[in-house]
């Protein structure tokens, strides 16, 4: 048999060795991608902008205030209910006003004795300026003293300066009645303005201190929402603009509004503008306190 060289078979093995290898690590040639072609700054805003809007916000009116009572007092009667329309200036709730009437009456009653007291003192003083008069040709006459002139002259200026205080009391006795009538007016609670009673707080017979809650009054100011818009909208948003309304309930029944205020300056810190809208449509189901769904249109 013929004999194999062994540095033979070692050589042919290694390259069968070396052949298997670089043929598993071959890589695959490479794909070239297309680079993605970037989007300007200004083309996106206006994509932004080309979209419809769509936002929550709360439902308020105006006027919209909580009546409170100015005095303490206890509450006599009650003239005003639930969902009931008011007007401005209208009686509202009476507090008990009885001592305060009374403590009224005797300060008018104290002003017009001191207003007597004025007269009569302005009467003494046309006296006492008479007497120093007559005592003054009467010393140039030599029919009386030095003492005697200035004795008359003293009484009429004594005379003079309780005029004076007679009339800075009767001033101070009717400043006290004004305040006192002012108070008298806080006994009876009345309606700011114009509206509707959402809510009553207080009964008949009831205990109130100052600034206690009485009545919830709405006006009757149209409806409002206050909401914020992108700044990639705010070109397009404008007072005067149409916007929709709808509960968040249901958002299917809209109702149209107008932009009435934009605010001239951009949140910094949320990137958007501030814009307030107002209900266009009289008796609809939006209540003041409802979170409305807002929905600017597409430009």
């Amino acid at each position: 048999m013929m004999k194999i060289n062994k540095a033979y078979v070692v050589f042919l093995l290694s390259v069968l060795l070396t052949v298997l290898f670089s043929g598993c690590n071959s890589d695959p040639a490479p794909t070239k991608v297309a680079a993605a072609v970037p989007t300007s700054a200004p083309a996106q805003r206006a994509a932004e902008a080309d979209q419809g809007f769509t936002t929550t916000a709360p439902i308020f009116t105006e006027n919209e205030v909580e009546v409170v009572t100015q005095r303490e007092g206890v509450v006599l009667s009650v003239s005003a209910e639930l969902g009931q329309r008011v007007h401005k200036g209208q009686v509202l709730a009476i507090l008990d006003d009885r001592q305060m009437t009374a403590d009224y009456q005797s300060a008018l009653a104290k002003s017009r004795s001191l207003a007597a007291d004025s007269k009569n003192w302005e009467a003494e003083l046309k006296v006492a300026q008479a007497d120093e008069q007559r005592a003054q040709a009467m010393y140039q006459a030599q029919l009386l003293t030095k003492e005697q002139l200035d004795h008359a002259r003293y009484k009429s200026i004594a005379s003079q300066y309780e005029v004076e205080r007679q009339k800075e009391d009767q001033i101070t006795a009717e400043r006290t009645a004004e305040g006192l009538s002012v108070e008298l007016q806080k006994a009876k609670v009345i309606a700011p303005f114009d509206g509707i009673v959402a809510r009553r707080y207080v009964r008949g017979g009831q205990h109130v201190i100052a600034s206690d809650r009485l009545f919830w009054i709405v006006g009757d100011t149209p409806l409002r929402v206050r909401f914020m818009v992108p700044e990639a909208r705010m070109a397009s948003v404008k007072p005067g603009g149409h916007v929709q309304l709808a509960s968040i309930y249901e958002p299917e029944q809209k109702f149209d509004g107008k932009i009435v205020a934009v605010s001239p300056a951009v949140d910094p810190g949320t990137a958007s503008v501030e814009v307030i809208a107002e209900l266009a449509v009289k008796n609809s189901p939006l209540k003041s306190g409802m979170t409305a769904q807002v929905t600017l249109p597409k430009n």
